[in-house]
């Protein structure tokens, strides 16, 4: 069986140059699990989320070399 990828590998406001941690511009301090794990979507405002939902990093620039993700 393949886990899920996580929602938060396609936002825009996933934090990528920190290697061991899992933070965002919404949860600084580390992503809650029921986030990380999509049992919770961030579409909707999460308690301690600074206002910052999951935004989707745009498919043209996905493919781009330099790109974010």
């Amino acid at each position: 069986m393949i886990d899920a990828q996580s929602q938060c590998t396609a936002c825009t406001h996933l934090e990528r140059q920190v290697t061991d941690d899992l933070l965002c511009s919404a949860f600084p301090d580390g992503i809650p699990d029921e986030i990380w794990t999509n049992e919770v979507a961030h579409t909707r405002s999460y308690p301690g989320d600074n206002g910052i939902h999951l935004e989707l990093i745009p498919l043209d620039v996905l493919g781009q070399p330099g790109a974010q993700a």
